[in-house]
Formats: structure tokens, sequence, C-alpha cells
């Protein structure tokens, strides 16, 4: 089963020409054509139907990344006002293509227990042009104390 998974990740990988994949937490969807229409790659983030806990302290952001150089930006709005984006880190520059994971963005300490929307903005150039990439994820705002996991 893991070898199908990682065959289908290959494939899914080599059909990406120019653009960036976000691994964890699982984005809304992905749309290669679609990734450079703000503010979340062509997708609806109001069409939730599962949300990942992403720990208020700090949670991993895990993704492809195909250009170089770039600089990424982490941030994150409430479902309930999306037209709020909050920057959770200043931005950040990554030379070098590949996968790459950032463990420990934290989220605003007064959403525990809300569902927001994490969105990862990617700015490069491509053909000599600036280009804006965005990919999105439905997440939880919660609180891990050793094993216990707290909403509110």
């Amino acid at each position: 089963m893991r070898s199908i998974s990682l065959l289908s990740l290959l494939g899914l990988v080599a059909s990406v020409n120019a653009h960036f994949l976000l691994l964890y937490p699982t984005p809304i969807g992905f749309d290669d054509d679609a990734e450079g229409e703000g503010p979340c790659g062509g997708f609806d983030p109001t069409t939730a139907t599962n949300f990942t806990n992403f720990p208020i302290e700090g949670g991993a952001i895990s993704y492809l990344n195909t250009h170089s150089p770039v600089t990424w930006e982490f941030q994150a709005a409430l479902t309930s006002n999306l037209t709020h984006w909050v920057n959770l880190t200043p931005t950040l520059n990554q030379t070098g293509a590949g996968y790459y994971c950032n463990p420990l963005i934290p989220g605003p300490a007064s959403w525990v227990g809300k569902n927001a929307i994490l969105r990862i903005v990617e700015h490069g150039m491509e053909d000599m042009k600036d280009m804006i990439l965005y990919q999105v994820s439905h997440v939880c705002q919660v609180y891990i104390l050793g094993r216990r996991l707290l909403t509110s």
C-alpha cells in the first residue's frame, strides 16, 4: 500500500511543472492551473468538509517547492471572517527547490477551538515574471498539552 501512495505522489510531482504542493496539513485541493488565483488557489474556502487539528503553539507545514529562490507567507483567517488574513510568521526566504517542513508555525492564541483557513503564499519568478501562488487547508486551532487535546 505504501508503494502505491509513493508512486501516486511521484506521478503528481512529475505532472507539476513549476509550482508548489502543500503536503501537510491536507490541502483543500490542488489545481496547477488555478494555483495563481487568490486568495485560495482557485478553491472555495467556505466548502469545508474536514478540519486538521493544528496546534496553537506551533504546527508543522510541509510542502514541495519547485522554484528557487522564493519567499513564503504563512497566513490564517477564521472561517467566520475570510477577509481578515493574519500573518503567522515574518516573510521567510528560501533558496533551493525540494521538500521542506516548517515545524513550528504558530496560530493566534485567541483562536483556540475555532475553525480557520491556513494559507501558504509563495512569491517567486517564472519566465522572468513575478508570480504569486496559493494553497490552503482547513484547520481547527487547538492546544495540545502532553497527550490531551484541548479545544477550548
